[in-house]
């Protein structure tokens, strides 16, 4: 094919009939792309294609990418980051931690577990919601973690929380002091740009480093 031009007009001039409606939305994107157009909150003279995603998802895989860097500063301690690690819960149902963290102290002891779960939100009083607590007691329990983290994004006046859960009759007594906290991370620098060194306040909160 040969090098054309590519302009506004060019693409003004298609014409879509039944037979290559199909290719539409394709050709849309093209011109989106070709033209560098970018989506306005205001209308505007081109119609664009709205490309959605899951910020939560997003900020979840963000987080998990930056704690990665982090296996290789504690090899000594065998510290290890799993994201969407399941298991069986009810009745071929599952439970699934955003991420579950494993590292062995120092000694004798035997290795721990702890959960991180990300939220995109902001909690409201600087408090979790009770279904967001409930759901950390689940890990805990279910993944034999004694400490878990509702991780946040920083915003201004943000305070960290952390308590104990409460005994429970049927949990082994040895077991029964684990922990939920909240916790939030800032992601930019003063840039604006990812902050490559967001995990290490969360690395010292969650006390990786005494493993050392």
């Amino acid at each position: 094919m040969d090098d054309i031009n590519v302009s506004d007009r060019l693409f003004d001039s298609l014409v879509f009939t039944r037979n290559n409606h199909k290719y539409k939305s394709a050709v849309t994107l093209a011109r989106l792309i070709l033209q560098n157009y970018s989506p306005d909150l205001k209308s505007g003279a081109n119609n664009v294609i709205g490309i959605l995603f899951d910020i939560n998802i997003l900020f979840e895989k963000v987080v998990y990418r930056i704690l990665r860097k982090y296996e290789y500063q504690h090899t000594e301690s065998s510290l290890t980051f799993y994201a969407q690690n399941s298991k069986e819960f009810w009745n071929g149902k599952t439970i699934r931690p955003d991420i579950l963290g494993e590292y062995k102290p120092l000694g004798n002891e035997p290795k721990r577990q702890f959960i991180i779960d990300t939220k995109w939100k902001i909690p409201k009083d600087g408090y979790p919601d009770d279904g967001d607590l409930k759901q950390m007691f689940a890990y805990n329990i279910h993944f034999g973690a004694k400490q878990s983290v509702l991780l946040y994004p920083k915003m201004e006046g943000s305070r960290e929380v952390s308590s104990p859960y409460r005994e429970s009759e049927a949990v082994k007594k040895e077991f029964n002091n684990h922990t939920c906290s909240t916790f939030f991370i800032n992601l930019f620098d003063k840039d604006g740009h990812i902050n490559k060194n967001a995990g290490d306040d969360l690395m010292h909160f969650l006390c990786i480093s005494s493993a050392n």
